[in-house]
């Protein structure tokens, strides 16, 4: 994927998080709906997420940043629509290597499912780099 464009698609999301989830937290810390002036008992408060999808060769490819309670979780999801294709993952916060995988496709769809859970900060850009031969691909998604 052009490098030019993972970076505008990241903007974008970054720029549709802070206007949404910026208001979302203003109410919760005030416990007030501006619409109709009145206090709430409960504000359900999303924790906050980035998606960025991407195209690696022939395989679509999704990367999910989330802040959770228990800490920062990434999933990463690559569909060849061709199973027994072996990967290598990395997965870096802020060019930092936190982990590596090997993941083969499989079933019908031909995919790869990589959950992890690292420790340390939960915000930062986060990025998961791809390869299988001659094919690398990265991409990125700032929480």
């Amino acid at each position: 994927m052009n490098r030019s464009i993972a970076r505008v698609i990241t903007a974008a999301v970054v720029v549709a998080l802070t206007t949404v989830g910026g208001t979302t937290a203003a109410q919760a810390k005030q416990g007030v709906d501006d619409a109709s002036g009145q206090a709430h008992h409960a504000v359900a408060v999303k924790s906050p997420r980035v998606t960025a999808t991407g195209t690696c060769g022939n395989a679509v490819t999704k990367l999910k940043v989330s802040a959770e309670d228990t800490g920062t979780q990434v999933e990463f999801e690559l569909d060849q629509n061709v199973s027994g294709k072996k990967w290598s993952l990395v997965l870096k916060r802020n060019g930092a290597v936190l982990d590596r995988a090997s993941r083969t496709t499989s079933g019908p769809s031909g995919s790869l499912h990589w959950r992890v859970a690292p420790a340390g900060a939960s915000t930062g850009t986060f990025a998961v780099t791809s390869t299988r031969g001659g094919t690398t691909c990265t991409l990125t998604a700032t929480l």
